[in-house]
């Protein structure tokens, strides 16, 4: 009994396989569903996708153009900072050089001898690279200016110190031309040298402000500096010196964040100056009373000193009848009118028939 049961089961099992329709046909609508709504969510998905990328493609342009125009507005900025540090290192330089005028003056006082002085360029740079260009060994002077922020660098072709110690012992300036580094004592003489240079350097800057420099210490290398930012913007001036059989190059380097506040000023009033309009000049009433020595006179003639000699009272000199057209009306001892002269009622006068332009600057008036 118990196989027949299971053998009349089985083919119940098999009859609903063969014949579709005894299936549950209630799941049909929920399957289609399913996949109609599985459908739809990946349209939508697809669209959305779609409008994200326009969106992104749009945002990324955007950024683009607006990153391309930031980039040239930095170039702007930068071109006309360059074009503004140059303008400013020009204007430097002319004061620079007549620096380099009055000092090689002082220092040839100073060694008894001629010392020549160049200026061979002024420049801005990086601190690290101007410590990299230093010769190793040199002589370096660090020092600070008393009323402004930061540390100074003065370096020196250390022959060429060697020399200026040689001189001050009473030699003639000349020495080994093998390049070595000053002894303590070396150091200590050259100290007035530099001293010199340092005090000349400030003075340029009187008019702008009163600067007082102090020697704070000295060294032999560059590689051990650390007296600003390697970062730190230079304002590098360059000399070439020579004096006795002896040249070599001399620089003074201060930080431009030092120098900022004397140059700000020195610019300033470079700029007001030539923006003044000159104002022409005014007459004024008070002027009408000034009594002012006033001659005619004549080119005549030219006598040798012989017949000058002999020149006697009752002497007749003939002369041009036309020099009575060219007589010149002085002013002061300076030519402002030529004219005739001549009578009128009874009394001589003068007509005016050319006015000189020195007559104008002169007089300060003008004359119809």
């Amino acid at each position: 009994m118990a196989l027949r049961s299971i053998l009349v089961r089985l083919l119940e099992l098999a009859r609903k396989v063969v014949n579709p329709a005894l299936f549950d046909r209630s799941r049909v609508p929920k399957i289609l569903f399913c996949k109609q709504f599985n459908s739809s969510s990946e349209n939508q998905t697809n669209q959305f996708m779609a409008n994200l990328n326009a969106q992104m493609s749009q945002y990324n342009a955007s950024q683009n153009n607006a990153m391309e125009q930031f980039n040239a507005s930095q170039n702007n900025a930068a071109e006309a900072r360059r074009a503004g540090r140059d303008a400013d290192l020009s204007k430097l330089k002319t004061k620079s050089e007549q620096f380099v005028y009055y000092l090689a003056g002082h220092l040839s006082m100073f060694l008894r001898t001629e010392f020549n002085l160049e200026l061979e360029d002024l420049t801005a740079d990086l601190y690290s690279n101007f410590t990299q260009s230093i010769k190793n060994p040199s002589c370096i002077t660090m020092f600070k200016l008393q009323e402004l922020n930061g540390v100074c660098l003065l370096d020196v072709n250390s022959h060429l110190s060697a020399t200026v110690v040689d001189r001050i012992l009473g030699g003639r300036g000349s020495t080994n031309p093998e390049e070595r580094g000053l002894t303590d004592i070396e150091k200590a003489l050259v100290e007035d040298f530099n001293q010199i240079i340092l005090e000349e350097w400030c003075k340029q800057w009187h008019n702008t402000m009163n600067l007082t420099p102090s020697i704070i210490g000295t060294e032999s290398s560059g590689k051990f500096l650390q007296t600003s930012p390697s970062d730190a913007m230079m304002l590098i001036m360059s000399m070439e010196a020579s004096f006795g059989d002896v040249s070599g190059p001399m620089r003074i380097a201060v930080p431009y964040y030092t120098l900022e506040p004397v140059v700000s000023r020195l610019l300033t009033s470079v700029s007001v100056t030539e923006n003044k309009t000159v104002k022409p000049p005014r007459w004024h009433e008070i002027y009408d009373e000034i009594p002012v020595s006033v001659s005619a006179e004549w080119d005549a003639f030219e006598l040798s000193l012989r017949d000058l000699s002999n020149l006697e009272v009752d002497d007749v000199i003939e002369m041009s009848s036309a020099l009575i057209e060219k007589t010149n009306l002085r002013i002061e001892g300076r030519t402002c009118f030529i004219g005739e002269i001549g009578l009128e009622s009874g009394k001589v006068a003068f007509q005016v028939n050319e006015s000189i332009v020195e007559a104008v600057k002169l007089i300060g008036k003008k004359h119809g």
